[in-house]
């Protein structure tokens, strides 16, 4: 229920030790950027504008990594995993020092835009390092306990801010610091 490692055969589980793990330290982070677009409006008091701009932007990071995805094949994988989420939780640490909403809004969509260029990438080595009889169980696992992670961490973050808002100062940088150790942890997949 709470491992699947000695289920797996042996060369896959330094791959789903890492990956689990990173995702559970990501999840922490996504848990925290669930916030940034209530934070945004209620605490900042963005306009309709700012939050347009914010939402297109991280969708086009998601256009945009349907064209990297192609512009990464037959290359090493891990730098175009690596540094997008390097860089996005970079951003994602100073939000806290952002008073503007429309420079607030700017930096998450740069997140979200720089954020989901690596997916492809990511996919790539998972795929590579996870044999087709094994990879649904372990993304399934994985995705169960990042899921109920980045809820969880949600609510709590939710809970305060509402009570205290201005420690979104100290929970956002705390979700760049998430988001880069979840690169760090990932890096470590050979």
């Amino acid at each position: 229920m709470f491992s699947i490692y000695h289920e797996l055969p042996p060369p896959v589980r330094p791959t789903y030790f890492y990956t689990i793990r990173s995702a559970i330290v990501g999840a922490l982070a996504v848990g925290i950027a669930s916030l940034l677009g209530n934070i945004a409006v209620s605490i900042l008091h963005a306009s309709q504008w700012d939050m347009a701009v914010m939402t297109s932007m991280e969708g086009g990071g998601m256009l945009l990594a349907f064209f990297w995805g192609g512009f990464t094949a037959g290359r090493r994988k891990m730098p175009f995993v690596f540094w997008p989420a390097v860089l996005s939780g970079s951003v994602f640490f100073l939000l806290g020092l952002i008073g503007a909403p429309t420079v607030f809004c700017v930096l998450v969509g740069l997140m979200g835009l720089v954020g989901n260029v690596g997916a492809p990438a990511k996919a790539g080595i998972v795929s590579s390092n996870m044999p087709a009889s094994v990879r649904g169980l372990i993304v399934g696992f994985t995705q169960r306990w990042a899921i109920l992670v980045g809820v969880s961490v949600a609510i709590a973050g939710a809970e305060i801010i509402q009570n205290q808002a201005w420690t979104y100062r100290w929970i956002l940088p705390l979700g760049g610091v998430f988001a880069i150790a979840s690169a760090l942890i990932f890096l470590r997949i050979r």
